[in-house]
């Protein structure tokens, strides 16, 4: 029996036995095989994935649609020699799943595997239980899940793997500052930044790193970093705490704790404040991902199978 290798993250890839050709599958078609992957753990109704995906088509026409999107998903992922039913199943006539049962690679369930999700990832007792697997699930994520579609749902699982890749990160650079691994920590704190420019507690952690680590220059250009993401952005200032780390930074500072800077009064503001920031920010995301979606669908061709 062949091995399916899929790759949901970043483009969408798929091969047999890990051939260095990916089958050449249509934008519909990845989709389509995405969403059955993607709730592999039941069977789905023929009705709700015609609805989903051609429901602009009318029924008879959108039952068709599926029926031929099936039909060339099958022909690509069993061919000649593959026993038809190894990936796609027909359950009931009128339900359709991917075989769970098969031997397939699926690299968003390493991922989750590997993060363990549901007992370390958000597990606040335990921040730093099984480093190793976060490190793992880490290296698979690569990137966004499914880029190049914008479809509701597909959103919907990009935020909840992001949520979960960003979470094993702040894990990581936390880890590696207390184990001394300064120049790891930074690289973590980079990648948190890469995703989400305005976290302005990681460009403090940053600057800290920097500090720690002995290049005052870059946790001083941090800080600029910030204060211009946040004034262009969201229009305001960086908080007060990140202003008095960078006034330490002025004053010549040697050294600096992890809370140093932080004062009782100011934290219960600086929750407060942090949690605004980051519904703002998802409401800029949000905005960014409707105009992305209303491009899409904008040209999008009305017959996704091909």
């Amino acid at each position: 029996m062949t091995t399916l290798n899929i790759y949901l993250f970043g483009n969408v890839q798929i091969n047999h036995n890990g051939l260095s050709s990916p089958l050449r599958l249509s934008h519909g078609l990845k989709a389509l095989f995405g969403y059955l992957v993607l709730h592999r753990n039941r069977s789905l109704s023929r009705e709700v994935l015609a609805g989903l995906f051609w429901g602009e088509s009318g029924e008879a026409k959108a039952r068709s649609c599926l029926s031929t999107a099936i039909w060339r998903l099958r022909s690509l992922l069993e061919p000649d020699g593959v026993a038809r039913g190894t990936y796609l199943v027909t359950i009931y006539p009128e339900e359709i799943s991917f075989n769970r049962e098969s031997d397939y690679w699926l690299d968003v369930e390493a991922f989750e595997s590997a993060f363990n999700v549901s007992t370390v990832a958000l597990d606040e007792s335990q921040p730093y239980s099984r480093i190793n697997e976060i490190e793992t699930a880490i290296r698979l994520y690569g990137s966004d899940l499914m880029e190049g579609f914008y479809d509701d749902w597909v959103l919907v699982q990009r935020e909840r793997f992001r949520s979960y890749y960003l979470t094993g990160l702040l894990r990581l650079m936390r880890y590696s500052e207390e184990q001394g691994a300064l120049e790891q920590g930074i690289s973590y704190a980079k990648k948190i930044l890469e995703v989400e420019p305005l976290r302005e507690d990681v460009h403090r952690d940053l600057m800290r790193l920097y500090l720690a680590d002995g290049r005052r220059a870059l946790a001083r250009r941090q800080y600029k970093v910030c204060e211009n993401l946040l004034e262009s952005e969201l229009g305001v200032p960086p908080m007060e705490e990140t202003q008095s780390l960078y006034g330490f930074l002025a004053t010549g500072g040697d050294s600096l704790t992890a809370g140093s800077a932080d004062s009782g009064k100011t934290r219960p503001l600086h929750q407060t404040v942090h949690k605004l920031e980051t519904a703002m920010r998802k409401l800029d995301e949000a905005k960014s991902q409707l105009k992305q979606a209303v491009r899409a669908l904008e040209g999008r061709n009305q017959d996704p199978s091909t």
